[in-house]
């Protein structure tokens, strides 16, 4: 049978550095005159219509996002001579190419706006950027001439992504 552990702590321990230098901090006693120092963080608030002009940004992304993803037929048939033009210059930029990269800067405004708004929620921007592409992805299984694929959603996370990323360079910054 092993003897029990000691409940004091060992002469070892109570030699440490840090101990020792607990052992000679002074004690306050109540009643004293001194007041411990509070570090306190400034809370810098944004001008009133900062907030405003970021809300009336994401209200006209909002719309625009609305009728890019809710048209009912491709909103890129006028712009198809061009893009025709640019993939016969370039072969590796294919049409299934230039709309994944559209998806993507589709999506940048939507996880940069909600990141600089929601300051302390930027955690809740890729999963509402998820939610809102598969909810314009649903919405177009509907619409006749609209095609809803699983890349788009990709594509639109990986936008958002790129936003959140931008607004806390931005951030960093500004520090």
């Amino acid at each position: 049978m092993e003897p029990a552990a000691p409940l004091a702590p060992s002469l070892a321990a109570l030699d440490s550095p840090r101990t020792r230098q607990q052992l000679r901090r002074p004690q306050r006693q109540p009643g004293d005159a001194t007041t411990p120092v509070m570090v306190t963080r400034t809370i810098h608030r944004r001008p009133r219509w900062v907030v405003v002009v970021l809300w009336l940004l994401v209200l006209v992304y909002g719309v625009a996002l609305a009728f890019i993803a809710l048209w009912p037929t491709y909103v890129d048939v006028p712009a198809r001579p061009m893009l025709d033009a640019i993939t016969a210059e370039w072969p590796l930029l294919t049409y299934a190419r230039i709309e994944f990269i559209a998806n993507v800067l589709l999506f940048v405004p939507f996880g940069f706006l909600l990141t600089l708004i929601l300051r302390r929620g930027h955690y809740v921007v890729l999963p509402a950027a998820l939610v809102v592409s598969v909810a314009v992805e649903a919405c177009q299984v509907l619409i006749d001439e609209r095609v809803s694929s699983l890349l788009d959603v990709v594509a639109n996370v990986t936008g958002a992504c790129v936003g959140i990323l931008l607004a806390a360079l931005i951030r960093a910054a500004r520090r």
